[in-house]
Parts: structure tokens; C-alpha cells; sequence
């Protein structure tokens, strides 16, 4: 879910999975739009603007007595940043699908990049991007995002099933991902860049940011070996 809402929306995602537990989404996961009314109603961002949205809100009242749900405020999410597949909308349907098709899998463990691959927004969300809204292309979940969340989800869920199995095998499995896909393309990677670091996919940008974050925000500029190599040219 946080993934989904990158930075615009990490936040809202986060007050939004503190309401919703998992195994009152997974009691539904074999009715899709079941999961859309509590994930949309528990959001805040059902509107009674079409029958499809009506129908929700309907589901969701009975639900959320059911399970005892609140709604977050729908000021909580940022619309004035996001585009695309990573509209609010558009987020809260790839994440009804995800928890939708997880249910299809035989083994968690078998969760890898075509999991992703292969899930498609529903129709009504290829045709609207808010309840009632049309929109003037068809919609689908961009390659980009798909990217996103291969970095993002299945990458560290892989190095979790490493540590618990303590199996490096699903280490070089995420190893193997990161080198395929391309590298990000956010303000700290830049940084580097602009530098002459060449990085050619995002097994080395998750390397710099890593960098960045845990030494060059820190200051720990003795403790790096490249913050060590520059000082020595001063």
C-alpha cells in the first residue's frame, strides 16, 4: 500500500492499512468489488456519483459495521502531485486487485515480478478516474509503476523469505531483478549523475540512495569509502 502511494501519498496509505486489517480484506478476496468498498470506503473517497459507487457505499456501510471500520478524511490525500496509474483512484484499485489476486496463489513464496505483470485494472477503472468520472483514455497500469513496485515490494518481500528461510537463493533472485530494471530516476539519484556516477540499473541507484541516506545525510563522510577518496583530493 505505501509503495502504491509513493510520496504524495505514503502517508494517507499508512492511516489508511492502520484501519484495515488484512484478514478482514482476505474473508472477501474472491469478490473484487467487496475489497474496493472497504479499501475506497475506509479511504474516504466513495462518492455516490454513479450506480458503481452507490453500490460501494451500500457494501461499505454494512461492512465497516461488520468489521467495525472507520473512514480516514479524504483531505488526507494528495491529488495536486499524481498522474496516471498513481492517482489515488487508480492506487486503491491496483491495491483491490493485488489483495484479489493473491488468493490465486498456491505458495506465498512463489510472489515474484509476474505477479505484477499480469494484473490488470478492472473495467470500471479502465474507463473512470474518480467515481462518475470518465476518462478521455483508456486507463492501465503503467510499465513505470509496474517497475516501482518490483523494486519496491517484491525485492524486499524476497529478502525477508531470504532471511527467514536462510535461503540465499531468494537474495540472488532479487539481486537478479535489480539489475534489469532501470535505474530510478528521483533527486538523490541525480545528485549522483550530475557527479559522473554512471548508473545503469537499480540495483546501483538503490545503492546510492542507500549511500545517500545511511552516509551523506549522516555526514559520515570518514566512514565511506568514496566520501574518504574525495577528502583525500582536497
Amino acid at each position: 500500500a505505501i509503495a502504491l502511494g509513493k510520496k504524495a501519498n505514503k502517508g494517507a496509505m499508512e492511516l489508511l492499512v492502520s484501519e484495515v486489517e488484512m484478514k478482514h480484506l482476505l474473508k472477501h478476496s474472491d469478490d473484487l468489488k467487496s475489497i474496493e468498498a472497504i479499501l475506497f470506503g475506509a479511504a474516504g473517497l466513495i462518492t455516490e456519483e454513479d450506480d458503481y459507487g452507490i453500490w460501494l457505499q451500500n457494501e461499505f456501510k454494512f461492512l465497516s459495521q461488520k468489521y467495525k471500520l472507520q473512514s480516514i478524511s479524504p483531505n488526507e490525500w494528495n491529488f495536486s502531485k499524481v498522474r496516471g496509474s498513481s492517482r489515488p483512484h487508480a492506487s486503491l484499485s491496483i491495491l483491490s486487485l493485488i489483495v484479489h489476486s493473491i488468493n490465486k496463489l498456491n505458495d506465498l513464496k512463489t510472489l515474484d515480478v509476474s505477479f505484477f505483470e499480469q494484473i490488470e485494472l478492472s473495467p470500471y477503472w479502465k474507463r473512470h478516474t474518480k467515481f462518475g468520472v470518465l476518462s478521455k483514455t483508456k486507463n492501465s497500469i503503467s510499465k513505470g509503476l509496474i517497475e516501482h513496485l518490483k523494486i519496491n515490494v517484491v525485492v524486499p518481500y524476497l529478502n525477508l523469505l531470504g532471511r527467514y528461510y536462510n535461503d540465499n537463493s531468494y537474495f540472488e533472485k532479487a539481486q537478479a531483478i535489480l539489475e534489469v530494471v532501470k535505474p530510478e530516476t528521483n533527486s538523490i539519484v541525480k545528485k549522483f549523475v550530475l557527479r559522473d556516477f554512471e548508473i545503469k540499473n537499480s540495483y546501483q541507484s538503490q545503492g546510492v540512495i542507500e549511500l545517500y541516506n545511511e552516509s551523506c545525510k549522516k555526514k559520515q563522510c570518514l566512514d565511506c569509502h568514496i566520501g574518504k577518496k574525495i577528502l583525500n583530493k582536497v
